[in-house]
């Protein structure tokens, strides 16, 4: 989601909140109904969001590199059951709809890829993607070369996870940490 439109636009669609740490004004709160009115949400911070634009506030997502740090999951299978979780219930989306926008990523992801391996002079199509990695490595200060390199590997776990994610959500085996 395009950070800056989650401010500018008071469609909920461009709703986002990561739980580990949200400023909130306390009148904001108890005007949404806190954490009672979403206190049986798996994704909560996301509900609150939504609900906080609802009422009518803006709400801001921001980098914060440095400032604050937070470790969510301590291993891969912990990272993988965290995000099932949260990916599809987190999207708001309707089971159908959520399924068309993972095909979707795969053919917006993929294609480029595929169709550059069968014919060099298919570059082009690959060129959005790599800026794409480029732009998002800058901004996490992150070292651009290696998340290129990863990138197939980042669209097969973000495939598998979003997979994973609706059937977990729809056959009630969802994993809590701790």
């Amino acid at each position: 989601i395009p950070l800056d439109l989650v401010y500018r636009t008071k469609n909920n669609g461009f709703t986002v909140a990561i739980g580990q740490f949200i400023l909130i004004q306390k009148s904001t709160y108890d005007m949404v109904k806190g954490h009672f009115r979403i206190k049986d949400k798996i994704t909560e911070d996301a509900y609150l969001a939504k609900y906080v634009k609802q009422a009518g506030n803006r709400i801001i997502a921001v980098r914060s590199k440095g400032l604050v740090t937070c470790r969510m999951y301590n291993n891969f299978k912990e990272a993988l059951d965290g995000f099932s979780r949260s990916f599809y219930l987190g999207s708001h989306l309707s089971p159908t709809a959520y399924i068309f926008s993972l095909i979707g990523f795969v053919v917006l992801f993929f294609l480029p890829i595929v169709m550059y391996i069968i014919n060099i002079d298919f570059l082009y199509m690959l060129i959005p993607l790599l800026l794409q990695r480029v732009c998002t490595s800058i901004l996490a200060c992150q070292n651009i070369l290696l998340n290129l390199v990863l990138l197939p590997v980042h669209g097969i776990l973000a495939v598998v996870t979003g997979a994973r994610s609706i059937y977990v959500a729809m056959n009630n085996k969802i994993i809590w940490k701790g």
